[in-house]
């Protein structure tokens, strides 16, 4: 037992001496943190890491412990690229490192879905520290339990697996043109990121499923401030109309799920009763007794089953709102700064990751509260900060005047052609 908890425990504790590490260097002058950029940013990761104190009130300390950690491992992953990672050739090096260090989780799960789940494996199971994991062993036994590798569930599984393949797709194979470096491994990368793309589809996740073709058609999508705001203006009305539908689709899915299921393709996807459990918590959101402006009494509180309406229940319509106002205003401010970036290929790069992101994001929200389990949260923050040193370097560019910029260019220029790595 104390193994397991030991390697539970090792991601965060290196997470947190890495943030510190970064504040030391920070206060000693190290690491130039002079910006409003920067501490504004630093404000913005500092806030997400003690938001999930606030998610969960009235609960045991080791609950909202539980809750914390999963929002600060995105806030201090977060705070970290984006302190730690300043060099031309870093997010490069990070992304393939994280593509490569994935490739064992992928294998094993491959090797869980032809071979079945070990005997260790479900002793693991049995002692319950994957609520998750115990819950569907108890739904559906050993026989029937999908594959997580690594990870503490298939969920989680299925949305690195996901994530990584639009990496390997969209930003690795063009690494020349992103980051000017002499080869990109693209076939290498191609193989990879399929082999992504079937971990994400042996996971059995439904709302894993969307994060591929999504991914793409973002970043064809973010390339336009039109676009963009078409892409919102449609997430916004689908979710309005699922919400205010939300009964009326609870009432119905299991006619429809009957329907589906007797296709073939219906019959590898599964149920989609299950989306009943995410409807019910919609519903709360159609009921006037729930919009209180700081939360109903815990002795009354309704258990949900998605981000939105268990903020609405736990902190109330205020916070709520300034914090969904934030999120827009963030949101805005990012689409804007990509779309100002003069450089073709940082500009692209930037458009990449935010398609990632916001992929995941969407997906994460389906789900419910993915974004805050290990370890989506993990890559989420560091994809964050990666797309933010890419606005830091592009706004700091903008200010050095031109001659300055002529003379650096040269100077690189004139650098060892070894010190161009490839990728």
């Amino acid at each position: 037992m104390m193994d397991i908890i030991t390697s539970l425990g090792l991601g965060p504790i290196i997470v947190v001496f890495a943030c510190c590490a970064a504040v030391l260097q920070i206060v000693t002058g190290k690491i130039k943190f002079d910006r409003l950029f920067d501490k504004v940013f630093f404000v913005g990761c500092v806030f997400v890491s003690i938001s999930g104190f606030f998610l969960v009130r009235d609960v045991d300390f080791v609950e909202r412990g539980q809750s914390m950690l999963g929002t600060a491992m995105l806030g201090m992953m977060a705070f970290a690229s984006f302190s730690f990672f300043r060099e031309e050739g870093d997010c490069l090096k990070t992304l393939k490192l994280l593509v490569i260090s994935g490739i064992p989780v992928c294998l094993y799960a491959f090797y869980q879905w032809i071979f079945g789940i070990s005997a260790w494996e479900e002793r693991y199971i049995l002692t319950g520290l994957s609520k998750v994991l115990y819950s569907f062993y108890v739904l559906d036994g050993i026989d029937q339990m999908r594959p997580f590798s690594t990870m503490n569930t298939h969920t989680s599984l299925g949305a690195i697996g996901g994530t990584l393949f639009l990496v390997c797709f969209l930003i690795l194979p063009k690494a020349r043109m992103l980051f000017h470096v002499r080869r990109a491994k693209w076939f290498f990368y191609a193989v990879v990121g399929l082999l992504y793309l079937g971990t994400c589809l042996i996971a059995q996740n439904r709302t894993s499923y969307i994060l591929p073709p999504l991914g793409l058609a973002l970043s064809l999508m973010f390339l336009r401030g039109n676009r963009i705001m078409l892409f919102y203006a449609f997430l916004f009305m689908t979710a309005t109309v699922v919400v205010v539908k939300s009964e009326w689709i609870y009432n119905n899915i299991n006619v429809w799920s009957q329907s589906f299921e007797a296709t073939a393709i219906g019959e590898k996807f599964g149920t989609l009763g299950t989306y009943q459990a995410r409807l019910s918590s919609f519903m709360l959101l159609t009921e006037a007794d729930n919009w209180t402006p700081f939360g109903l009494d815990p002795k009354v509180r309704p258990f949900t089953h998605d981000l939105i309406t268990q903020s609405l229940v736990t902190v109330g319509y205020i916070p709520l709102g300034v914090c969904l106002a934030l999120l827009g205003g963030v949101i805005a401010w990012w689409h804007s700064s990509c779309l100002k970036v003069k450089d073709a290929s940082s500009r692209k790069l930037l458009v990449y990751l935010t398609a990632i992101i916001v992929a995941l994001g969407v997906s994460g929200l389906a789900y419910g509260n993915l974004l805050f389990v290990a370890p989506v949260n993990s890559v989420l923050g560091l994809l964050l900060g990666l797309g933010m040193v890419e606005i830091r370097k592009s706004k700091v560019s903008s200010q050095v005047p031109v001659g300055e910029m002529d003379s650096s260019s040269e100077r690189q220029s004139a650098g060892a052609p070894g010190e161009q790595v490839s990728a």
